[in-house]
């Protein structure tokens, strides 16, 4: 007869291996290790009719599951032994304000995660460093290291510079490495470059910037791109959105709003091309809506309500959605797939003639005849495409969009000629040969594989903020690489040694993992350090601006209040001199007064040209004449007469290691450009505090305004 009991440990003490792979898929599935036992125990009652002897508790399941990360690098170092002409593909982000490095190898038929760390910050070395250690952790880490000939990464400065110092690292001078960049990042900057010139292209037309823009106070950007960011909150932001009821709104006519306007979270390089297409689309049901059906309730619903009906809102929406759906969308296509990067160069090619082409002539665009890239792209066009048909649809407004088309499109060229110059005629890889072609094999098109480990890892901090980057890396690496289906695919044999040298490995790597993080802490602390370091100097390099400013200013007759007194104190002086005092009095009201209106006026140029000594003449004149706050009258006063605050209590606020405190004190003289203050409550950093003598403190002029502007010093008027 059967034992109606299954047996959890093979020698009393340690579980087995049936228990281990349980763990470790329930683990891959996001079970928590609180809720895995319970899971395993139902199931055996429920399914089996049986009963199960002792179950690890979660503590044990944490260690456990931790080896699931050396399960993973055993693969790694089986499947990767051998390989050639491998890429590595690596990424960082910031969760939780802690930086995260991912590591990537990629061969021919699939792409590995090798690696997921915590880093100190996200510099050249500090890549470097992630990918060096994430190897290391393989056997014959370095052989697998020296089969790298491609780098796949991010266009940023950053990534180049940890390419070249990766290079040095692991291969000789001679050695092939080829550096390659994600075909699918120049969406990000398409979109930027779009927006942009919409903003440029806003600011010229005939219409009141302010009334249209009031939704929460200001807007940066163009109005086009505020309208879209609040379309999309309203339709799926509960609070301050309707997106029930605007659901149900459109889904009694048929359209599937969760489809034609995504929510932006977790959509990033197409989303803002498609977003304003489908609001287009929907731009004159919406403001139906809040007509008829639901009048606005908050200040976002009259924001929307309000742009929705501006026609170069529009203009800017139809734009970004034919853009979306001739440009982007099928970028998206191209660039999202297992294409090798080589493949695209005619393809790439053959974007930027179009480009070229329709920025001079978008009439393709405009009739839907346009294909940006070549039949042997593939491309697919979805049918009865409402949004394109909405978009098409002629207006009256339709030659406006003929030109902020041409504009845009000419942006984007620019961003392509420039992001993709190593693939077009001329470039390094635009002509690949045989011996390229077959090194770059491993290398796909895009870098996206880092961003979806980190899309797991926001996930799984979010559900277990506690979980150390150990633990997380474990299951990352485990889901990632399939190591489930791997080691299913092992002999009984083969899967017991495997489990036994995980088990040993995960011990050692536990207690590898507590000296690195001692070592990253000692790090950031570094870090930490060297910015409070460069905080402290640069705020000693602004009080002896300021101090050198008050100098200046007094040797000019002060601060200037009127037309007429600017006058009387330039006609005294030489040109040069002339030209400097008039600086100096713009300085004394950006950097000390932090005086506001139209920041231009405080500029010394503009477009990389030089104001003549009339325009700054005629810049501070206008600041003469504008209204000072109270608080900034004070210190007017003082600056022009520091007389006028001895004798007056103060209250001073001085700032330590063990924190802020607050003294009362008295300004006693004025010794030269220093006031003497007496404090009252306490010791100060003096040395007289400890002595039987008034508690004396010596201050420059520019500290008591540096202090009075800051809100650290408040003098009592009235005695």
């Amino acid at each position: 007869m059967r034992s109606q009991v299954i047996e959890t440990k093979n020698d009393g003490k340690t579980y087995n291996d049936s228990v281990r792979k349980t763990i470790y898929s329930l683990a891959m599935r996001n079970v928590s290790v609180e809720n895995i036992c319970p899971v395993i125990e139902t199931v055996v009652q429920n399914l089996c009719q049986k009963s199960i002897n002792t179950l690890p508790e979660a503590f044990t399941n944490t260690r456990i599951i931790k080896e699931m990360g050396e399960v993973s690098r055993i693969q790694l170092a089986e499947v990767l032994k051998g390989k050639v002409d491998t890429t590595i593909k690596y990424d960082g982000t910031t969760k939780s304000r802690c930086h995260f490095g991912e590591v990537q190898i990629a061969t021919q038929e699939k792409t590995y995660t090798i690696g997921v760390r915590e880093m100190s910050c996200g510099t050249a070395d500090a890549y470097v460093d992630a990918i060096i250690k994430s190897s290391q952790q393989l056997e014959d880490g370095n052989v697998i290291m020296n089969a790298v000939t491609n780098t796949m990464t991010d266009r940023v400065t950053t990534n180049k510079a940890a390419n070249r110092k990766l290079k040095e690292i692991i291969k000789e001078p001679q050695d092939a490495w080829n550096n390659f960049y994600c075909g699918l990042h120049p969406l990000d900057t398409f979109g930027k470059a779009a927006l942009s010139t919409i903003t440029k292209w806003e600011a010229r037309q005939p219409f009141d910037k302010a009334a249209q823009m009031s939704y929460g106070g200001r807007r940066s950007g163009s109005g086009t791109e505020a309208l879209i960011n609040a379309v999309v909150k309203v339709l799926h932001k509960d609070g301050v959105g309707l997106p029930r009821e605007l659901s149900l709104y459109f889904q009694e006519r048929n359209i599937n709003i969760k489809q034609v306007v995504l929510p932006v979270m977790g959509n990033r390089f197409h989303v803002i091309f498609r977003n304003a297409g489908g609001i287009f689309y929907i731009a004159s049901l919406l403001v139906q809506f809040f007509h008829k059906v639901w009048k606005p309730t908050n200040q976002l619903h009259m924001a929307v309500l309000n742009d929705l009906q501006n026609k170069y809102f529009l203009i800017g929406c139809k734009v970004l959605g034919l853009v979306g759906k001739y440009v982007t969308r099928h970028w998206m296509q191209l660039t999202d797939s297992n294409r090798r990067i080589l493949q695209l160069n005619p393809e790439f090619e053959n974007a930027v003639k179009q480009l070229q082409k329709w920025k001079d002539d978008p009439t393709d665009i405009m009739e839907g005849k346009a294909a940006i890239f070549t039949v042997d792209a593939n491309i697919t066009f979805p049918k009865d495409d409402l949004v394109v048909d909405a978009l098409h649809c002629p207006q009256e407004y339709d030659s406006e969009v003929n030109d902020l088309l041409k504009l845009v499109l000419s942006s984007i060229l620019d961003v392509a000629v420039h992001q993709l110059h190593d693939q077009l005629p001329g470039g390094i890889h635009s002509s690949p040969s045989d011996a390229l072609l077959q090194q770059a094999n491993s290398c796909e098109c895009n870098n996206i594989s880092g961003e979806r480990v980190f899309g797991q890892l926001d996930h799984n901090i979010r559900r277990a903020p506690n979980a150390t980057t150990l633990f997380n890396e474990a299951k990352l690496l485990f889901k990632n690489n399939e190591s489930e289906d791997w080691l299913e695919g092992k002999s009984l044999e083969e899967k017991k040694c495997i489990i036994a040298n995980a088990r040993k490995l995960g011990r050692e790597r536990t207690a590898n993992f507590k000296l690195d993080m001692f070592k990253l802490q000692a790090e950031k602390s570094k870090l930490l350090k060297e910015k409070q370091l460069q905080l402290e100097n640069k705020e000693e390099r602004n009080r002896v601006i300021k101090e050198n400013l008050l100098t200046d200013l007094q040797a000019s007759g002060g601060l200037w209040l009127s037309v007429a007194s600017m006058e009387e104190n330039l006609a005294k002086m030489s040109l040069s001199g002339k030209l400097k005092s008039v600086k100096s009095q713009l300085k004394v009201r950006k950097l000390i007064l932090s005086q506001t209106g139209d920041k231009k006026l405080l500029q010394f140029s503009e477009a990389g040209q030089l104001y003549t000594m009339e325009q700054l003449k005629a810049n501070l004149a206008k600041l003469i004449g504008a209204d000072i706050d109270p608080e900034s009258r004070k210190i007017v006063s003082v600056i022009k007469n520091p007389d006028i605050i001895i004798g007056k209590y103060v209250r001073h606020n001085w700032s330590s290691e063990s924190g802020d405190k607050w003294y009362d004190g008295l300004i006693v003289n004025l010794i030269g450009a220093e006031f003497q203050i007496e404090y009252f409550n306490g010791e100060t950093n003096t040395e007289s505090a400890n002595q039987e003598q008034p508690n004396y403190v010596y201050l420059e002029v520019d500290e008591i305004i540096t202090d009075l502007r800051n809100g650290d010093l408040v003098i009592l008027w009235e005695d």
